[in-house]
């Protein structure tokens, strides 16, 4: 999971770099990314608030113990990847309409935070044919949503450029 999430952000980070995305790719790209690198971090916080749990109270599993080094480069990381989070969200909010970016940052973010939680707590294990079918076809549904989203952005502006006369 972490090689797809760190793989699919890395191209969308190069291609945000290079600065060539119009107003239909771009949204997507910088909303893919502040979604991606979201939900790893969301994902991350959980851990970090279960290292704290068997830290303080000794709950959890009897075997695991804490490693302070372990702890603060956890803890270190989720922080790194909330400050990117927001940095491309920020990023994406200056350089598009808000009415856009934001339901296509908040889809990634559940999307992503969906299909990234279920790989890390292997629940895509138990999954027969059946579950995939609907799985996709949620996922399928989820994405047709953002495409109808971004065409009708992209018409409205459209109707707002053409001269009146």
């Amino acid at each position: 999971m972490e090689i797809f999430a760190v793989t699919s952000v890395g191209i969308c980070l190069v291609a945000m770099k290079q600065n060539k995305l119009d107003n239909k790719a771009g949204p997507l790209v910088y909303a893919y990314a502040a979604g991606a690198v979201g939900a790893q971090q969301n994902i991350l916080f959980k851990g970090v608030g279960e290292l704290f749990k068997v830290g303080i109270y000794g709950e959890g599993k009897s075997d695991f113990t804490v490693h302070p080094f372990e702890s603060v480069l956890w803890v270190t990381v989720t922080i790194l990847l909330a400050v990117a989070q927001l940095s491309i969200i920020g990023k994406g909010l200056a350089k598009f309409d808000c009415v856009l970016f934001s339901p296509l940052y908040s889809a990634f973010l559940i999307l992503c935070g969906v299909v990234f939680g279920a790989i890390y707590y292997q629940e895509f294990a138990d999954y027969d044919a059946g579950l995939w079918v609907l799985f996709s076809i949620g996922l399928a549904i989820a994405m047709m949503g953002l495409g109808f989203l971004i065409r009708s952005h992209h018409n409205k502006d459209l109707e707002v450029r053409q001269p009146l006369l």
